[in-house]
């Protein structure tokens, strides 16, 4: 459960972007392990991430996108970033992205991650249903969303293709509602 704050979980917030946040996401964008399953062809600069950080406007429905910064008070740098896209007013959901700095990873520090996100989707965007999409051999990832009780909706059939192979997309969704601890669907 979050302590007094809603995006904070013990030692760990989620918290906007800021101008100095811009070479820790260039570390993180950079990492060529993801890009197949982000869907990127090639790195952003840091010149790019500077600005985007400069002119970033934390203002979810208007700009339809909410990107949050994960940081450990322990920690000087942050260890993740979690992505809301292609949020939808009018239908009250959008699509979800988490990145843990491979140091971080295996802690159960992205699934407090996903926690914060939703409670703070609930409680003050609203929002009814949260879905993730997956890369099939991303198994860690797989593996996250499931612990946090999404489950797998569908599936894209060779949806990511690099030059030496192809991989479908999981669909992962979670309904959220004003009890988190209740079950995640109903049949």
């Amino acid at each position: 459960m979050a302590d007094s704050g809603l995006l904070r979980n013990g030692a760990l917030r989620l918290r906007p972007v800021e101008p100095e946040d811009a070479l820790a996401m260039w570390e993180m964008e950079s990492d060529p392990t993801q890009w197949i399953q982000n869907g990127m062809m090639a790195p952003f600069s840091l010149r790019n991430l500077k600005e985007y950080a400069l002119q970033y406007r934390a203002d979810p429905f208007a700009e339809g996108q909410l990107r949050l910064m994960l940081v450990d008070k322990n920690v000087d740098e942050p260890v993740g970033i979690i992505d809301l896209y292609d949020i939808s007013a009018s239908n009250r959901t959008a699509w979800v992205g988490i990145y843990i700095r491979p140091e971080y990873r295996g802690n159960g520090v992205g699934k407090k991650a996903l926690q914060m996100l939703e409670d703070y989707c609930r409680r003050l965007l609203n929002l009814r249903i949260l879905a993730a999409k997956i890369a099939s051999g991303n198994v860690a990832s797989r593996r996250l969303f499931a612990k946090a009780r999404y489950f797998e909706c569908g599936c894209l059939k060779d949806w990511l293709v690099s030059a030496d192979n192809s991989q479908d997309i999981l669909l992962f969704q979670k309904l959220l509602n004003s009890n988190p601890d209740s079950s995640s669907h109903s049949s």
